[in-house]
Order: structure tokens, then C-alpha cells, then sequence
């Protein structure tokens, strides 16, 4: 079965290149075979064109997941029952997707499918395109005839994922992209897409175990900005829950401080150790360095005026506030 032209071969480069390793192929060729270089020679200027296709795909984080999903959707293709016009056809609309057209890209798509009905990977491709338009329902349609084709398809069963929760179905999305996983065990992105939602849903523990594995098999992958990527997000959950834990001890400390000092202003003798009871150590540690703390601001402003009052001046404060203390 002929394939479209492998941009990862254009640029001499493995799949899990860096990006970094993908501009490095890329000015190493063009030096090679710029036009201004070669200026007779059409194969030249011919691979020249292919070259700067394939980094202008390659170098884009999100053109480049597109045409790796485009890859596994042909390695997913029965070779034995596609038809030359249907193989033609699709690789024209995986070219439009990778260019941004999606339009022009399903109307191949298609056509792929009516000279095929069971093209999985043109229907999978098709559904990417619907979704990049923004119409999930109808992507989703086509993911759901991809699995019902080929249920072992971790890829579809991850679009269909994604268009779910671009619907607000999250425990769906959920579902499908543990599926895609039970399917493919380093699938980076099933574990990030998861982990975001277990993020929105509120489930911290569960989507930082998520992104780190997400960071993890992207790091494996040698697909640095992923990672980056994961990793900014954990960090981003680990000081959202230590605000949230700040803003917490903040609110307890309010209001222990209101219950003990209403206990204390009805019975100054022995009103505040009911309200300690009934705290925890860590906030009755809390309440007890906050009263410490205003009692000595008291004693020290009362003590100075009483001072000023006797000796003209404020006095020593560093004295009374240590003695306050």
C-alpha cells in the first residue's frame, strides 16, 4: 500500500525526535538543497519544497499530533481491502488537515469512505476534522463507527474522548480515554486529556497521578513541550491546593478566634477553655500564637501611652514588647 510522503523521513529524523533535533534536520538540509544553492536543478528545488512542508508540520506542536494521529491511522488500515482511489483520496485529505483546511479535507475524507465503507482510519479522520470545526456530535459519529469497526482503535476511542468532553460529558470522556489506555500503556496524551478532567471535576490526587504519567511517557518520547506542558500543570494544581489550604486555615483561624473571644468577653476567668476543647492541636496552636500576638500588641500600645503619660515619650518599646511577649 503507498503511503503520503513521511515527513519524519523527508527530514531524516525518527518520530520521537525533539524539537530541537526536527529545526536542527531541517537548516541542515535546507543548506543543502536551497534553490539559490541549486539553481538548475529541479529534484532540488522539488525536495526543497518537501522539506519546508514537513518542518512547517512538524515544528507546530499541534499540526505535528494531527499528522502523528494521521500515521497510526494508516498503520490501522486492513492493507488488503483498500482500493488504490481510496488510499488516494485519503492521503489528499490527510494533506488538506495538515495545511488547516478541514473542510476540503472531510470532502476527501468521504470520498475515501463511499469507495470504502469499512475505511476506519478515513473515518477517524474525517470525525478529527468535524471536531477541529468544532462539531463534536457529528465527530463523534464517525469515532463511534471506527470503534464499532476496530474496538482495539486507541485512537478513536481517545477522539471520541475528547469530543465528549468538549460536549460536557466527563465521565464518558473519563471512560474513553482509560479505555485508549487499557489499549496503548504509554499513550501520553490519554493520561494528560484524563488528568485535565480529573483537574475540573476536583479530583486533585487522581490528576496529579495522571500528569505525572503523562509527563513521564512524554519524556520517554522525547516530546519536550508535552512534557513541559504536564508538568506546568502539576505545578499549576500543587499551588492552587496549598491556596486553597492557606485560604482554608485562614477562614478556621477567623472564625476560632470569633468563638473564643466571645467566650472570654462573657466569662474573662475560664471562658476561653471550652472554646480550646473543642479545637484540634494544630488550631488551637493556631488560635493560641494569634491571641499571644494581640495581647502583646495591647500590653505594648497600652504601656506606652501609660508611659508617655508618666515620662513625656514612648518609651522603650523593644522592652515592652519583649515583656508583653
Amino acid at each position: 500500500m503507498q503511503k503520503p510522503n513521511n515527513y519524519y523521513e523527508i527530514l531524516g529524523v525518527p518520530r520521537s525526535a525533539s524539537l530541537v533535533e526536527i529545526k536542527a534536520a531541517y537548516y541542515r538540509l535546507v543548506r543543502l538543497y536551497h534553490p539559490d544553492a541549486n539553481p538548475t536543478d529541479r529534484e532540488s528545488q522539488d525536495k526543497f519544497c518537501q522539506i519546508a512542508e514537513a518542518y512547517r508540520v512538524l515544528h507546530d506542536p499541534e499540526r505535528r499530533s494531527l499528522y502523528d494521529r494521521g500515521i497510526d491511522n494508516l498503520d490501522n488500515l486492513p492493507t488488503n481491502s483498500i482500493s488504490r482511489e481510496a488510499e488516494e483520496s485519503y492521503a489528499q485529505g490527510i494533506e488538506k488537515s495538515n495545511k488547516g483546511d478541514y473542510r476540503g479535507a472531510i470532502k476527501h475524507f468521504t470520498d475515501a469512505i463511499a469507495r470504502n465503507r469499512d475505511y476506519t482510519a478515513a473515518y477517524n479522520s474525517r470525525g478529527l476534522a468535524y471536531y477541529k470545526l468544532g462539531d463534536s456530535a457529528t465527530a463523534i459519529d464517525d469515532f463511534n463507527q471506527v470503534i464499532q469497526l476496530n474496538p482495539n482503535f486507541a485512537g478513536a476511542h481517545y477522539n471520541r474522548g475528547l469530543a465528549r468532553f468538549r460536549l460536557g460529558y466527563a465521565q464518558t470522556a473519563i471512560e474513553d480515554f482509560t479505555q485508549a489506555l487499557k489499549l496503548k500503556s504509554d499513550y501520553g496524551q490519554a493520561y494528560y486529556r484524563r488528568g485535565l478532567i480529573h483537574a475540573e471535576l476536583g479530583d486533585r490526587q487522581s490528576a496529579i497521578a495522571d500528569l505525572q504519567m503523562a509527563a513521564q511517557m512524554f519524556a520517554a518520547q522525547s516530546d519536550l513541550s508535552s512534557c513541559q506542558l504536564a508538568e506546568a500543570a502539576v505545578q499549576s494544581l500543587q499551588i492552587k491546593y496549598k491556596s486553597r489550604q492557606i485560604m482554608s486555615g485562614i477562614r478556621e483561624l477567623i472564625n476560632d478566634t470569633r468563638t473564643a473571644l466571645s467566650t472570654f468577653v462573657v466569662n474573662p476567668a475560664g471562658g476561653m477553655l471550652p472554646a480550646y476543647a473543642k479545637l484540634t492541636l494544630v488550631r488551637a496552636v493556631r488560635l493560641s500564637i494569634l491571641m499571644a500576638i494581640a495581647f502583646n500588641v495591647c500590653f505594648t500600645v497600652g504601656a506606652s501611652l501609660a508611659w508617655r503619660q508618666l515620662y513625656g515619650n514612648l518609651g522603650p518599646i523593644d522592652k515592652l514588647v519583649f515583656t508583653g511577649g
